[in-house]
C-alpha cells in the first residue's frame, strides 16, 4: 500500500470515513481533510474505520490527536473503528490511543456513544404538507423554551420555518425535524426523502434568511435523500 484513499459516508447524525492504505506523513493530509469536511456538516459523531490502514512510523499517528482537537472545538464525538492487531499495538503505545476511543466495530462505539453524556437532542416527524411549518415552529418553539434558550426562538423557528417549507415544496416528501443543543451552539436540522440540494423559495429570500441568522449551514446527502443543517450561537458563547 503506497496510498490512502478516504471514503466518507454520512447518514446523519453518524458519518463514517473509510479509510484504507498507508499512512505517512504524506498521505496523513488526505486524512485530515476527509475528517475536515466530515466535521463541517456537525454530525453527533465521527467514526473513523481504519480497519485496512497501514501504519510503519508511530510519528504519523500524531494526525489522530489533531482530529480530536479538530472535533473537540466543532463540538463532535470522534472514534476509531476496526484496527488490525499490528495498528492496535501502535495506538497502545502512542499518545493517539490516549486520545480518540478505539473500539473493534461500528456496533460497539455507536453503543459507547450512546451511553455518554451528550448534547440533549429531540426530533419530531412532519408530514409533507404546509401544515408542516406550523408544526415546526411550535417544536422549535417548545424547545427553546424548555431548555431556557429563549434569546434563540425566533431565529430558530424562523430558520426551521424556511428549512421545512423548501422540504414541502421542493422535496415533497415526509420530514424529520431535529434539535440538538450543544456546549456552544443550538444545531437544527431537517431531514428529507430527496437528494436534491435546497432552492430558494418562490419570494428568494429563504436562504438569505437562513444564511444570514445562522453561525453556519450546510447540506449532506444521505443514502435515503438528505439533512439540511444549521447553527445557531448560543447567547454568551464565542
Amino acid at each position: 500500500m503506497t496510498t490512502l484513499t478516504c471514503l466518507a459516508e454520512p447518514d446523519h447524525p453518524v458519518t463514517l470515513i473509510r479509510a484504507a492504505g498507508l499512512l505517512t506523513d504524506g498521505s496523513a493530509p488526505v486524512l485530515r481533510a476527509a475528517a475536515g469536511k466530515a466535521l463541517a456538516d456537525h454530525p453527533d459523531l465521527l467514526l473513523i474505520d481504519v480497519s485496512a490502514v497501514e501504519v510503519r512510523d508511530d510519528g504519523t499517528l500524531a494526525v489522530f490527536p489533531v482530529l480530536a482537537r479538530q472535533a473537540a472545538e466543532a463540538e463532535v464525538s470522534v472514534m476509531l473503528v476496526g484496527p488490525s492487531p499490528a495498528l492496535t499495538g501502535h495506538l497502545e503505545t502512542h499518545a493517539a490511543g490516549r486520545r480518540l476511543p478505539v473500539f473493534a466495530t461500528r456496533a460497539e462505539a455507536e453503543a459507547a456513544h450512546d451511553r455518554r453524556p451528550g448534547p440533549r437532542r429531540i426530533s419530531a416527524d412532519l408530514p409533507g404538507e404546509p401544515a408542516a411549518t406550523h408544526l415546526a415552529r411550535e417544536f422549535v418553539d417548545r424547545a427553546c423554551a424548555r431548555w431556557r434558550i429563549r434569546a434563540l426562538t425566533d431565529h430558530a423557528a424562523l430558520i426551521a420555518t424556511e428549512l421545512v417549507a423548501n422540504a414541502v415544496q421542493h422535496a415533497r416528501t415526509a420530514a424529520v425535524i431535529s434539535l440538538a443543543l450543544r456546549r456552544h451552539h443550538l444545531h437544527l436540522s431537517v431531514r428529507d426523502g430527496s437528494q436534491e440540494r435546497p432552492r430558494r423559495s418562490s419570494d428568494g429570500y429563504g436562504m438569505l434568511i437562513i444564511e444570514a441568522l445562522s453561525a453556519g449551514w450546510g447540506c449532506v446527502r444521505t443514502t435515503d435523500g438528505k439533512v439540511v443543517w444549521t447553527t445557531l450561537r448560543r447567547p454568551g458563547s464565542r
